[in-house]
């Protein structure tokens, strides 16, 4: 929901219909939900992480590429317009979606990066966790002091600095899955955690966006993420636990994939549409990027259903035949 409402923001902004409010709460949560998903890919990826070579292939790796290409096939030919005016686009649409793996368009990085952390994961799975973390932690701070490696050959640059920025976050899921499911079950852990983690994230944020402040809070972006990540891991543990929202968390959670893979379906082409809604320009605004938001999670939840139903599963799955 905060990826999708970060999108949100950013078309709404666009199309000159997004408060000020938006942008700078943006800047906060962008602090917490990357690093909240790369956790939650990590523990995905630490069930997989103990199997043979040829069935970490099968389980974790070629699911992730097969929804890369179909999902970089739907959108380009959706969205064909984008494809010609992008270098790749003119040796055609299969050229275009095979430079997807390396360079990825339309919000699609995400699912190359976990690509690349997953193999990379793999690699190293011998090296002692206590060393793998401290060097993707120590690769991450470089990174937000503008020091460490900012290009890779055939990576995009922008898919490096994600990858280097959030792979200490994909490891501590796949290492701390125990600790943090131990955690999640002692309340007064998540009570103080939640507290500590806080206090650190308004520190480090006592300067808003756009001021000049001292390099300790400007360059503390994993830092940041980590105390972000944090609190953000604490609420989603305390709204777990809640009768119904946890029901409904976990109903949607199971369909998430569908979401982050086909709201720009939804989002790019409704962009304008509160304009026509709202004659008042102060309340578009206002509403417009929730209200995207919510459209295109909507949308996505009930294309999957009506795919699901037209037995086209595979759209979402690696199918068990390949």
């Amino acid at each position: 929901m905060l990826v999708v409402l970060h999108h949100s923001i950013i078309h709404a902004s666009a199309a000159g219909i997004a408060d000020s409010l938006y942008e700078s709460l943006d800047h906060y949560l962008r602090q917490m939900r990357m690093p909240l998903f790369f956790i939650a890919s990590g523990i995905t990826a630490s069930f997989a992480i103990n199997s043979t070579p040829s069935q970490y292939l099968t389980r974790k790796v070629l699911p992730i590429c097969w929804i890369l290409l179909v999902w970089t096939l739907i959108l380009g030919l959706v969205f064909q317009d984008f494809i010609l005016s992008h270098p790749f686009g003119a040796d055609g649409v299969f050229a275009y979606v095979m430079h997807g793996f390396l360079q990825p368009d339309y919000g699609l990085w995400f699912v190359v990066a976990i690509l690349w952390m997953s193999v990379l994961a793999y690699l190293v799975r011998d090296l002692p966790p206590w060393l793998v973390l401290t060097i993707a932690f120590v690769i991450a701070a470089l990174i937000g002091f503008g020091l460490g490696p900012q290009t890779i050959p055939l990576l995009s640059d922008h898919l490096v600095n994600q990858v280097l920025s959030y792979g200490f976050f994909f490891f501590l899921g796949l290492y701390g899955r125990n600790i943090i499911v131990t955690f999640a079950n002692r309340p007064r852990y998540v009570a103080v955690a939640f507290l500590v983690s806080a206090i650190v994230f308004v520190f480090f944020n006592k300067f808003p966006a756009g001021i000049d402040a001292p390099a300790l809070f400007t360059r503390s972006g994993v830092l940041r993420s980590l105390a972000g990540a944090t609190a953000g891991l604490c609420i989603a543990i305390v709204a777990s636990r809640m009768a119904v929202i946890g029901e409904w968390l976990s109903w949607f959670g199971n369909r998430s994939l569908s979401i982050f893979v086909a709201h720009g379906l939804f989002l790019i082409p409704l962009a304008g549409w509160p304009l026509l809604l709202f004659a008042d320009m102060r309340v578009a605004e206002l509403v417009a990027p929730a209200l995207l938001a919510a459209l295109s999670i909507a949308g996505s939840l009930l294309l999957y259903q009506a795919l699901i139903r037209l037995h086209m599963r595979w759209l979402y799955r690696l199918p068990i035949r390949i």
